[in-house]
């Protein structure tokens, strides 16, 4: 790890070393730890859980701001098939329907 991702994962580290109630997951690269792979323009991120095998990892979207995070038991494709095509929602973030409207 290294650069901007190594720094932003120590940030996130230190709040949740200091509040860890509002900080349910450990950040990679400890076990079991959110590793983000994608986010919005608002700052939310879509989160590897990285618990167990790489190809059984789960989604955890999260909004840093509010410290709330929505889990879903399916991988990166089937979380992003299921959100583009209406069939899963987070809370964290609007869904694909109400981002094409913005346009």
């Amino acid at each position: 790890m290294v650069g901007p991702a190594k720094r932003l994962l120590g940030q996130e580290r230190d709040f949740r070393d200091s509040k860890p109630d509002a900080c349910p997951y450990p950040f990679y690269p400890e076990p079991g730890g959110l590793l983000p792979w994608a986010g919005t323009d608002n700052g939310d991120r879509v989160c590897w859980l990285t618990d167990g095998q790489p190809d059984e990892w789960t989604v955890v979207c999260w909004n840093p701001r509010g410290w709330y995070y929505d889990a879903h038991p399916v991988g990166a494709v089937e979380f992003l098939v299921g959100w583009l095509s209406g069939h899963i929602s987070t809370r964290v973030f609007p869904d694909a329907a109400e981002f094409a409207e913005e346009d």
